[in-house]
């Protein structure tokens, strides 16, 4: 019984260590996605506002936007890697 208990223990102390690499990555994942939507409104406005958007304009934060959405799911793969 000692052992269970002690196993127990055990797991939930590794658990409990994975707690500020978790808050990292939640960090990390709410940055990206928080970029992605600042690129996507910005493209947005600038499409309601009849603006004058160069080609490479739009492709440059296009470029940005998937960029963050690789940086997210990069981070999404260390979580599910901390998780399981």
């Amino acid at each position: 019984m000692s052992d269970s208990l002690s196993g127990q223990s055990a797991t939930r102390e590794e658990r409990l260590s994975r707690i500020p690499a978790l808050i990292d990555l939640a960090h990390e994942l709410s940055e990206a996605l928080q970029a992605i939507g600042n690129y996507i409104e910005t493209l947005r406005w600038k499409a309601d506002n009849n603006s004058e958007n160069p080609p490479e304009q739009t492709r440059e934060i296009l470029d940005k936007a998937a960029s963050q959405i690789l940086r997210a799911n990069r981070a999404f793969k260390r979580l599910r890697d901390n998780l399981f």
